[in-house]
């Protein structure tokens, strides 16, 4: 506490203030005391499961009050390995697109983030402001367009979205994905929630702390009017009732920080004002002062106006104001004194009355800024504050009189609450100090204070007893009833005041005060909730009445060890309910950890019996636990902990063991229920002395391992020590058996698992192979029979172009023959040599050209044949070259404009390979039309810039296999195609111009067809390569299940 005058606080006004102040402790106490009670239990109950996994970002947060990038960082990583995702990611929102703030996980993130819409997952989070969860976002509708264009380019299936809440309004999002379709649980996207909350907390400590320092600035200019604020306090507080020192500090500060050349403060006395202070007042001021009379300000003068409106009075210019011409006395003296141009009036107001005013002036036109105007008001607040606390310095000190003699009783109270705030859990020492001052101060001689046990009373603290009094009350206590005044208070619930004791005819037990030697009393019950706890009772020796005041003191010393004793009942159950929330920690954490290892090892149960054993031993508070697996006919020995090795190999030496009531792991099997040996050196048919006796082992308890009602183990823990173990401990172990279930159990679920999935496996590709034969088979008979169509339209007057051109040339031959009896000169007989020459040439080129076309021909007709399986030893020379031909001819056909230039590069040594020629063609004219298109496509996006497109076909002999080369220089393919271009029905290509089956088939005709291999190299604006190796023995060899 602090006063506005100078002047020590007294001994007993500083006695009175620690005697408060340690009531205060108490009450403080008190309360803090219930919450540790209601705060532990539900932290108990409600914290272990959110500690584990918060913590860490709530630490984050803690150390990051102005960064939120680590806070970020932690939700993402945290909630992408708590939720099992494999990436997480925290979107920001900035006006219509949310922005990455953090990304944990290998799955890419676009970096200039997402829109807020709501065909992608954050966004439509964002707009619902509701969680958003897609099982598989690579099939869903058009409602996730682009999500799922985004899922097809990144590769993830399953996603969930929280929005980031804060006030209702989402600032954000938090993304979690998975690569497989697997479906967050409700637990995962509760916990997400929970780290969609603690990032907006983060988020939020971060806008505060920026609010804060915005404020932080804005309070630092107004600190320096502060400090002129308190040096008027400070004044105020050394000058109670002097004034005139805290109107000449104000107006000082007040004309200084303003700038104003002189100011004054005046005195509402009637109807006037009478000057008290002035600040740089002349001799002139100081001679119109002496006159003593009340100034009466006019109307239109500055304090006229304040003393009208009850507020300030801003003049820019007093030469301007009506009051000058009018020629107001105040004013026209003011301005002759001071030659004043700009004045500021402000009034001072009490309960809405205007008591006084400071005026400031300047001599020049400068209006006063406002937060000026608001520091002179201030200073106006605190003269009126200076005014009262004048008056009221008066009233206390009457009052201070009045509580002299009410300070010293507080004073011996203060001394009680020192002891009871010092002792708090000390029950004795404070009722000692409560009963030794209350017989002081009340003027008696012996008193006690007696404690409800059972249905006594029993004292727990006396004061002036005698020897034979204390063995009279221990040998006959008080009880509830109106024969004592002790059982009286108690009963009546009330205080007991009887001042003679010879007067009190239902008192039961005359010489009770002959033995303590008292005539009167005061018996005060202490009550906790109305309920009697026990009794502050007091004796004087001579006949004669309590105070008032006495009587009001024993009762407040009564409420106070009432205080005290709920104070250590309290603490007593918050101890209680600290260790029994540290031994239900202990054990929650063993289990926990327990859950860990059999979720790190879901194929091997082995490190679960260990951490089983090593847990139990601990948590039992045993030196040894044993863990036994049962077959259905022998118990096996399978983890241990606490035992030496010699003592391990006695143990291994024994098991296994059919099952009998030879140990406690034993009995547990039989009996599929708990069993304890509390003593084995009494146990008649415990049959392992031996092992125990090295060990050092007198106790055992086993608890059996139960599946479906079946054992199937046990756990057995052993202690140096005989007795029975505790039922917790008990149940503990019962709930480490479940556990040891669930692994066994989860090791032959993963077992089974794993070989359905191997089964299913090799089913997928029996499927997937007679899908690709079906595909191949329904894609290309229409086309193989319009091929057989066509061609053999063809060959007919092909075999006829054919057939008259050889026989036209026999018919030259003939001619000639025929010419050369005939009589004709030398030169037409030259000429018709030369004709016939030519025209047999001409006939040899025609049948020449007709046989190779009627190689294409058949050649058509061979590659339209599906289905066929003859192979044959090829020369892949000419496969080449005829494939070449073929594609170059039939794309000239489709397009007029078509132009490439064809490079050709064959070894010679490539030879003949063993293959399915129409298949390998087929592949080929794939490859080549490919390799066409994208010549194609280059030259239309460049334009006539100088491209020239080409198109080179190469083989070269690998000794027992054959390459085969395809490279074009068109667009190239990018690494997001390149990918997935051997997958079915995949295509680039406009709807209708492909059906995506092409290369996939082409993949399988080498690979499964003919045991070879394809591969491409591509640079995307640059060219294409495909690279086909086959062995020279391929169709036979992949018959035969071999690759290259």
């Amino acid at each position: 506490m602090a006063r506005r005058t100078v002047g020590p606080f007294s001994q007993r006004q500083i006695e009175l203030v620690e005697s408060f102040a340690d009531q205060a402790v108490i009450a403080i106490e008190n309360v803090r005391l219930f919450d540790e009670v209601q705060a532990r239990n539900r932290e108990v109950t409600e914290s272990l499961e959110r500690e584990t996994s918060t913590g860490s970002i709530l630490r984050v947060i803690a150390a990051s009050p102005t960064d939120i990038q680590p806070v970020l960082d932690a939700v993402a990583e945290s909630a992408a390995r708590l939720c099992e995702a494999y990436d997480a990611t925290i979107y920001l929102r900035q006006g219509d697109r949310l922005a990455v703030g953090a990304h944990h996980g290998p799955i890419p993130v676009d970096d200039a983030g997402v829109p807020v819409a709501r065909d992608v997952v954050p966004g439509r989070a964002v707009l619902d402001r509701a969680p958003v969860h897609v099982h598989d976002l690579t099939e869903a509708g058009v409602d996730f367009a682009t999500g799922r264009a985004m899922a097809h380019r990144l590769g993830f299936r399953t996603i969930l979205a929280i929005p980031l809440l804060r006030d209702g309004e989402a600032v954000g999002a938090l993304m979690i994905r998975r690569i497989e379709i697997r479906p967050f649980t409700d637990k995962q996207i509760a916990l997400l929630k929970t780290f969609a909350d603690q990032a907006v907390i983060a988020i939020s400590n971060v806008r505060l702390f920026e609010e804060v320092q915005a404020r932080t600035a804005e309070l630092s200019e107004a600190l320096r009017q502060q400090t002129a604020t308190s040096e008027v306090l400070d004044v105020i507080s050394r000058s109670i009732v002097e004034l005139e020192p805290v109107f000449e500090v104000i107006l000082e500060n007040a004309a200084r920080i303003c700038d104003a050349s002189f100011g004054n403060l005046a005195l509402r006395e009637g109807d006037g004002f009478r000057h008290v202070a002035a600040y740089g007042a002349t001799e002139e001021w100081e001679e119109f002062k002496k006159g003593g009379s009340l100034m009466q300000p006019g109307p239109n003068t500055a304090l006229g106006q304040a003393l009208a409106t009850r507020r300030y009075a801003h003049i820019d210019d007093v030469t301007n104001d009506p009051a000058f011409p009018e020629g107001d006395p105040l004013r026209t003296r003011v301005v002759a004194l001071f030659k004043a141009r700009t004045m500021l009036s402000v009034p001072l107001v009490k309960d809405d009355v205007v008591i006084g005013a400071i005026t400031l002036h300047r001599q020049e036109v400068r209006p006063f800024t406002d937060k000026q105007i608001a520091l002179v008001t201030s200073f106006a607040s605190q003269a009126v504050i200076a005014i009262e606390n004048a008056r009221l310095f008066k009233q206390v000190q009457a009052r201070t009189a009045e509580l002299t003699e009410a300070l010293e009783q507080q004073t011996a109270t203060a001394d009680v609450l020192k002891v009871i705030s010092a002792s708090t859990f000390d029950l004795k020492a404070v009722l000692q100090t409560l009963i030794d001052s209350a017989v002081k101060l009340c003027g008696a001689e012996l008193g006690g204070i007696y404690m409800l046990d059972g249905d006594v009373y029993h004292i727990s603290a006396s004061h002036g007893h005698s020897p034979e009094l204390r063995a009279h009350e221990e040998a006959h206590p008080n009880r509830v009833g109106r024969d004592s005044w002790v059982g009286r208070a108690a009963l009546e619930r009330a205080v007991v005041h009887v001042p003679d004791v010879t007067l009190d005819l239902e008192y039961g037990t005359p010489d009770v005060p002959t033995i303590g030697k008292f005539a009167g009393g005061l018996s005060v019950p202490l009550l906790r909730e109305g309920t009697p706890i026990g009794v502050f009772s007091m004796a004087r020796a001579k006949p004669g009445p309590f105070s008032e005041r006495q009587i009001e003191l024993v009762q407040t010393f009564a409420d106070q060890a009432v205080i005290a004793i709920e104070n250590v009942r309290l603490f007593e159950e918050v101890q209680q309910r600290t260790r029994e929330a540290t031994e239900a920690l202990e054990y929650q954490t063993a289990t926990s950890d327990v859950l860990g290892v059999i979720s790190r090892s879901p194929t091997d149960v082995q490190p679960v019996f260990n951490m089983i054993a090593q847990s139990a031993a601990r948590l039992c508070e045993a030196q040894f636990c044993f863990v036994y697996r049962y077959d259905g006919q022998l118990l096996h020995f399978v983890a241990h902990h606490g035992i030496t090795e010699e003592s391990v190999e006695i143990v291994r030496n024994t098991f296994p063991v059919a099952p009998t009531r030879g140990s406690a792991a034993e009995r547990a099997i039989l009996y599929l229920d708990v069993a304890q040996i509390p003593d084995l050196t009494l146990d008649s048919e415990f049959t392992h002395r031996a092992a125990a006796a090295f060990s050092g082992l007198r106790s055992a308890v086993a608890v059996p391992m139960l599946r479906d009602g079946l054992p199937i183990g046990c756990i057995a823990v052993g202690r140096a020590e005989t007795g029975f173990l505790a039922a917790k401990q008990v149940e503990l172990l019962k709930t480490f058996a479940d556990q040891a279930v669930i692994a066994i159990e989860n090791v032959r679920l993963f077992d089974e698992v794993q070989a359905r999935t191997e089964e299913l496996s090799r089913s997928l590709d029996d499927l997937r192979k007679a899908q690709d034969r079906l595909v191949q088979t329904e894609k290309l008979a229409s086309l193989g029979q319009l091929t057989a169509g066509i061609a053999h339209e063809i060959k007919n007057p092909l075999n006829f172009v054919n057939n008259f051109s050889s026989l036209s040339g026999d018919l030259i031959v003939e001619l000639r023959d025929a010419l050369q009896g005939a009589a004709l000169d030398d030169k037409t007989r030259a000429e018709i040599d030369e004709l016939s020459d030519m025209l047999r040439g001409n006939l040899e080129k025609v049948v020449q050209h007709g046989k190779r076309a009627d190689s294409i021909v058949r050649n058509m007709l061979l590659h339209s044949r599906s289905g066929s399986n003859e192979h044959r030893p090829v020369d892949i020379n000419a496969v080449v070259e005829e494939s070449l031909n073929l594609a170059y001819h039939g794309a000239r056909a489709e397009g007029k404009g078509f132009n490439i230039m064809l490079e050709r590069n064959f070894d010679p040594g490539a030879g003949e390979v063993d293959l399915f020629p129409q298949e390998i063609t087929r592949v080929l004219l794939n490859l080549i039309s490919n390799g066409f298109y994208a010549t194609t496509k280059r030259r239309a996006a460049e334009g006539e810039t100088g491209y020239e497109p080409v198109m080179a076909a190469s083989t070269k002999s690998l000794g027992d296999a054959v390459e085969i080369r395809i490279r074009d220089n068109g667009t190239g393919i990018p690494p997001e195609v390149k990918e997935k271009m051997f997958n079915p029905f995949f295509t680039t290509k406009p709807a209708g111009e492909g059906t995506g089956l092409g290369l996939s088939l082409s993949h399988d005709i080498v690979v499964k067809q003919h045991a070879g291999t394809i591969e491409v190299v591509t640079e995307p604006g640059a060219f294409t390569e495909f690279r086909v190796v086959l062995p020279r023995g391929a169709a036979t060899l992949a018959k035969a299940g071999g690759n290259a």
